[in-house]
């Protein structure tokens, strides 16, 4: 699964009617709609709660840099001591990359799960 990073917000707006069809819509594939098409069947217990734990995991630290780069243009506006670019850049580099590592372990969970239940149904 893919999704297209490059839309625009508006583009992505999905009518009422149309939430929860599993079809491919402008070249995109939605995520939430990979798990409405997963029964029991595909998904386990230990898998989902696997990647439940590393999905609050990574929530907690993208809270704690989005604190930190907060406190940070605050301080910078009130002319107070600030963190230098570098830092700043790499405080959104990390929570690029747990954003990104953490839509990779659910696209992994969902295309597993999608699997398991294929090879239940042969």
């Amino acid at each position: 699964m893919r999704i297209n990073h490059e839309s625009s917000p508006a583009s992505c707006a999905i009518p009422a009617e149309e939430q929860g069809s599993t079809d491919k819509r402008e070249g995109m594939f939605y995520l939430n709609d990979r798990f409405d098409s997963l029964t029991t069947e595909g998904i386990t217990v230990d898998a989902a709660v696997r990647a439940l734990n590393d999905a609050n995991r990574s929530l907690q630290a993208l809270s704690a840099i989005t604190q930190i780069l907060h406190a940070n243009q605050v301080a910078k506006d009130c002319c107070e001591p600030h963190l230098g670019g570098n830092l700043v850049g790499g405080l959104l580099m990390a929570a690029q990359l747990i954003a990104n590592n953490m839509e990779n372990e659910i696209d992994q969970l969902g295309e597993r799960a999608q699997r398991r239940r294929e090879k239940s149904h042969e």
